[in-house]
C-alpha cells in the first residue's frame, strides 16, 4: 500500500507490521499521546517558519490543521530562535566546562605521576 508523508507521522505502518489491522492502527495512533507530542515538537519549528517565509496558503494551512499542528502558527518565531540560541550557548558552555575539567584532571594526574 502506498504511504503518504502524514502516514509516517502517525506510526500506522509500524503498528501494521505488528499485525494490527490498518483501521485499528490508525485509531490507536490518533489516540497516542506520544505521537501527538512527537508531532507537536516536530512541527513547533516548521509551522512558524513556513508561515514566516510566506508559504501560508490555504492548502498548507489545511494540511497543518489535518495534522493537528496548526496552533503552532501563532508561535513567536523570533522568541523561539532566541531560546534555541540560548540553549545552544548553554550546551556549549557545559561542554567547555566539562572539557576544561577533563583537561585539569589530566594535568593533575600528570603532576601526581611526576611527583612520585
Amino acid at each position: 500500500m502506498a504511504r503518504h508523508d502524514d502516514d509516517r507521522l502517525q506510526g500506522v505502518e509500524v503498528l501494521e507490521n505488528f499485525g494490527i489491522p490498518s483501521a485499528e492502527a490508525a485509531e490507536l495512533s490518533e489516540r497516542s499521546e506520544f505521537l501527538q507530542l512527537f508531532r507537536k515538537l516536530l512541527f513547533s519549528r516548521i509551522v512558524p517558519c513556513v508561515k514566516d517565509i510566506g508559504l501560508w496558503g490555504e492548502g498548507v494551512r489545511r494540511a497543518f490543521a489535518d495534522l493537528g499542528v496548526l496552533d503552532a502558527a501563532g508561535t513567536d518565531l523570533e522568541a523561539l530562535m532566541r531560546d534555541d540560541e540560548q540553549i545552544a550557548e548553554d550546551v556549549d558552555r557545559r561542554k567547555d566546562d566539562a572539557e576544561l575539567a577533563a583537561r585539569r584532571a589530566e594535568v593533575d594526574a600528570a603532576m601526581a605521576d611526576g611527583a612520585e
